[in-house]
Formats: C-alpha cells, sequence, structure tokens
C-alpha cells in the first residue's frame, strides 16, 4: 500500500466533503439528492460557486492519488470504496453548478430566443447535443456511478435492498433525461424571436 497517496488522497477527500457541506450542509450524502432547481437551493449554490469547483478540484485530486495508490499495490476493495466517494464528491459538485451556469446561460440569452447559429452555439450544443453536452455528461455520470455502486455492494454484502438504494441513481438519470426532453422539445417547437419562458419553470418537475 502506497501511504502517501493514500494519506494524501484521504486528507483531499476531506477538504472535497468540507467544502461541499459550505453549499449543501452537513448532510450532504442526502441533500446531493435534491432538486436543483429548486429556487432556494438554486440560490445557494448559484452563491457558492467557487466553492463546488474547490470541491470537485479536491475530489479529482483524491481520485489522482488513489489510481497511484492501486498501481502500487493497494487493497483493490479498499481503494475502489475511496475511489468512488471521490466519484460521489465530484458528481455533487458537477450537478450543482451545472444547474446554476446552466440558468445563467439561459437567462443571457435574453427574453426572446436568438437566431439559430447563436442559439446553437450557446445553448443547443452545450446542453442536449447527445454526443456531448453537459445534461448527457451528468446521465454519464450518474449511469457510471451506479455500476460502480452496485459492484461494490455485492462485492461486501447481499442483494438485499440493494435496488432501494439504487433506485436513487434511477431516478437521478431519468430527472436528468426528462429535463433534457423538455429543452430538446422547446427547441424544436419554437423559432427565433419566440419568447423563452422560465428555466425554472421547464425545469419543474424533470
Amino acid at each position: 500500500m502506497s501511504f502517501p497517496k493514500l494519506t494524501a488522497a484521504l486528507k483531499d477527500l476531506a477538504q472535497s466533503e468540507l467544502d461541499l457541506q459550505k453549499v449543501l450542509g452537513d448532510e450532504t450524502m442526502l441533500a446531493m439528492w435534491t432538486d436543483p432547481y429548486f429556487p432556494p437551493t438554486l440560490k445557494r449554490t448559484t452563491e457558492h460557486l467557487a466553492d463546488l469547483r474547490e470541491a470537485r478540484l479536491k475530489a479529482e485530486d483524491a481520485e489522482e492519488h488513489l489510481d497511484e495508490a492501486l498501481s502500487r499495490g493497494g487493497d483493490p476493495l479498499t481503494l475502489e470504496s475511496l475511489w468512488f466517494g471521490s466519484q460521489l464528491l465530484d458528481y455533487a459538485g458537477q450537478k450543482f453548478q451545472t444547474a446554476s451556469e446552466l440558468h445563467a446561460m439561459w437567462k443571457r440569452l435574453g427574453p426572446r430566443r436568438p437566431n439559430d447559429e447563436l442559439w446553437w452555439n450557446e445553448w443547443g450544443s452545450q446542453t442536449t447535443y447527445p454526443d456531448h453536452s453537459r445534461l448527457f455528461d451528468l446521465m454519464d455520470a450518474i449511469t457510471g456511478l451506479r455500476s460502480t455502486y452496485r459492484r461494490q455492494w455485492l462485492a461486501e454484502y447481499t442483494p438485499y435492498r440493494m435496488d432501494t438504494a439504487l433506485g436513487r441513481f434511477d431516478a437521478e438519470y431519468q430527472s436528468w433525461r426528462r429535463f433534457q426532453e423538455k429543452l430538446q422539445e422547446f427547441s424544436e417547437s419554437s423559432h427565433e424571436g419566440a419568447t423563452l419562458p422560465s428555466l425554472l419553470g421547464l425545469a419543474e418537475g424533470h
């Protein structure tokens, strides 16, 4: 086991958690599943974007240290559990950071839909494009976390209640998928000059 790398990873994980607590409160594992477009939550995350970025950076640093520890003969089961924790912290930061940034992007578009080129460059390509965009990045991230969580659960426990726990991951994926579909439907049904509705209205029930 590479103890210096493990020590560095644990330090980064602890700092990432503290940064996330500044945004979500002490119960981050529960708060991370909440709706990022709930107005009080959106207001708070917008005010703490710097803390979200720091939480993600520390989580990513932890992943690098854990990868090195694994390459040097560290226990795979222990390190994968910590690696999953770093990924979960990174996802939580990504989720609330993305919601706040998309809200700001939508506001910058103005009250009416701009021309198609600007609409695509400033919005569509970054939000609903299936090959690589912010919402699809979130969908990819949560499905990857689900797979890791399931594998770790089966390595340490019986399958009892596993599907209940996995339901949170499934619901998270579906919420982003529904939101992406709503945005895509609006994009396809509207035209230049159309009044832009509230993004929070489009996100409602996503």
